[in-house]
């Protein structure tokens, strides 16, 4: 199923249902994909789109537990934060890839 802005020129929002897999994507009015919903195999996951087209960020429930990363501009991880059945862990990565912090 396919919503299209008030002049119905551009797809604003898609519904789709792939090999089981239903999902949710919401584009902005210049045509950008700004966010995707989805159900798949392993979980539900969550991902969200700037302006400029780079992906900033993205929840998801896997079969280890729930995860948040966040995106700098480039598209690298800055931050991400996971929870498992019996560990928690939070993290931080320069521009460079590194990690410079994380608990525990």
């Amino acid at each position: 199923m396919v919503l299209f802005d008030a002049a119905g020129s551009r797809s604003q929002a898609r519904l789709r249902l792939r090999k089981d897999t239903p999902s949710l994507g919401l584009w902005d009015a210049s045509g950008q994909e700004r966010a995707w919903l989805a159900a798949v195999e392993d979980g539900p996951g969550l991902a969200l789109w700037d302006a400029a087209g780079q992906q900033r960020a993205r929840l998801a429930v896997g079969e280890g537990g729930p995860g948040l990363f966040l995106r700098d501009a480039a598209g690298k991880v800055r931050a991400g934060v996971a929870v498992g059945d019996d560990w928690p862990s939070l993290g931080v990565w320069d521009a460079a890839g590194q990690q410079v912090w994380s608990a525990p």
